[in-house]
């Protein structure tokens, strides 16, 4: 109603741009609006050609645009919803060609909070850093081919901002706990630790991004 879509991410599939707009209330602290939506642009003409409804509210996540599945190349957004709130979002995949939510491929009950960042690692392995109900950040695991839990791998009272796969295949997280903020980095393919605690980046981090 404000005119204001709060645009979160995005994805270029051939000559489409897609768009996630959060689309939430300014007047009532941001809270989820009944519906948010991919706007889909056609790059050619640079105009909105069509517009996809989400299962889920409020696709934020701090993932530098949105991401694609490995085996099947469609969009997976994810969704937070109300922040405050396990149950009203998750990760839903999108079909970029026929415009089309598919539904959750994994949902914040599962996950155990509202999803703030996620990546896909392989077809049966994902992680996700969730805010619970009582505001505790965790990084979990699940297996995107089935949505299940695949367990905690990381917990904090405070703010995990980012996680992101590095180049080698190592799990990288950006940890903002006070006194000691830094970056966390993970085994992939099981969720171990590889560094010995945390890597001194002496401000706090908020975003990862690997260069070629």
């Amino acid at each position: 109603g404000d005119g204001l879509p709060e645009m979160s991410q995005m994805a270029l599939v051939g000559s489409r741009l897609f768009v996630a707009l959060e689309r939430l209330d300014r007047r009532r602290g941001f809270a989820p609006t009944n519906s948010s939506l991919l706007a889909v642009i056609d790059t050619e003409t640079d105009t909105v050609v069509d517009t996809v409804t989400l299962v889920g509210r409020n696709p934020f996540a701090d993932t530098s645009g949105l991401q694609r599945e490995p085996r099947t190349g469609k969009l997976l957004v994810p969704q937070a919803g109300d922040v405050y709130r396990t149950g009203d979002g998750g990760i839903e995949r999108i079909d970029p060609e026929a415009l089309v939510s598919e539904g959750f491929v994994v949902t914040e009950d599962v996950l155990g909070g509202s999803v703030t960042d996620f990546v896909i690692v392989s077809p049966t392995r994902g992680y996700a850093i969730v805010l619970d109900e009582a505001l505790r950040n965790v990084l979990v695991a699940f297996d995107p081919s089935t949505g299940t839990f695949l367990g905690r791998v990381f917990a904090s009272t405070q703010f995990l901002s980012d996680v992101a796969l590095a180049p080698d295949g190592t799990l990288w997280l950006a940890d903002r706990a006070l006194p000691r903020p830094g970056l966390r980095l993970f085994d992939a393919a099981t969720g171990q630790p590889r560094s010995h605690g945390v890597i001194d980046t002496g401000l706090p981090p908020f975003s990862i991004g690997f260069l070629p």
